[in-house]
């Protein structure tokens, strides 16, 4: 069964809000309705949200930098770019490849400061950050790069009354819910306390239940299908220090 439509979210708000059926307040709803599903999206990586292909820039040698528009999809008007699930660099024609891990902006700060000096030396850029929309790698490529990037995306917003929801469509009653529930929070803010009913005064614990709800059954089906191993989440190995917890004795 295909996915709830804005036109169905619309119907089950003027449900509860009949009187806002009208055209000049068509906008608002609209407006409301992708603030909802990007709120949604935005407390977690919903794995029918992330990008089935991944996207690639090329680093040029002595660049240090690059900016999301410089990427093909994710830095597009239709990208929705959320962040980075992860990040490769690749040299065409050669096997070489390995992971660009990221490392938190401050951390990189503190351990890459100069990256940006004529007399940086030049590698292999094996750590990256991400500030406003540009990447920073730790080091000026010492030949072109092919960066390749696995990412996450937003909800985007719905492009017409005719579009689905992009939530799993085993999913399809409980996302419908939440955006309707999250959408009369919004209406409730910009709607004057006359013209919003009494009983949906509690609509945020609704709405707060639907979602909770929604990320919960992301979680266990990840949890159920798959088998993964936890390991060492890696920082900077310039500041990794390697202790013995028992040299004291």
């Amino acid at each position: 069964m295909a996915n709830k439509t804005r036109t169905d979210i619309k119907n089950q708000i003027y449900q509860y809000l009949p009187q806002i059926n009208q055209t000049a307040k068509a906008t608002l709803i609209n407006n409301c309705i992708d603030l909802a599903v990007e709120d949604i999206s935005n407390r977690h990586n919903f794995r029918s949200l992330r990008a089935s292909t991944p996207d690639t820039a090329t680093l040029a040698a002595a660049a240090y930098s690059l900016n999301l528009t410089d990427f093909t999809t994710m830095g597009g008007s239709t990208g929705y770019f959320k962040e980075v699930l992860a990040m490769f660099r690749l040299q065409t024609g050669k096997e070489d490849h390995a992971p660009v891990r990221f490392v938190d902006d401050i951390d990189f700060h503190q351990t890459y400061g100069y990256v940006d000096y004529t007399s940086a030396q030049t590698g292999a850029p094996s750590y990256y950050t991400y500030i406003a929309t540009k990447f920073l790698f730790n080091c000026p490529a010492d030949t072109s790069y092919t960066i390749r990037v696995w990412y996450q995306t937003y909800h985007p917003p719905f492009a017409a009354d005719a579009t689905s929801h992009s939530f799993d469509t085993r999913d399809n009653m409980v996302a419908f819910q939440a955006i309707v529930h999250r959408s009369l929070i919004e209406l409730k803010n910009s709607l004057s306390s006359g013209e919003f009913p009494m009983d949906l005064q509690a609509i945020g614990q609704l709405s707060e239940g639907y979602i909770s709800q929604l990320i919960q059954r992301d979680v266990e089906r990840t949890l159920q299908n798959e088998t993964f191993e936890l390991g060492v989440l890696e920082r900077s190995s310039r500041r990794a220090t390697d202790e013995n917890p028992y040299s004291w004795v």
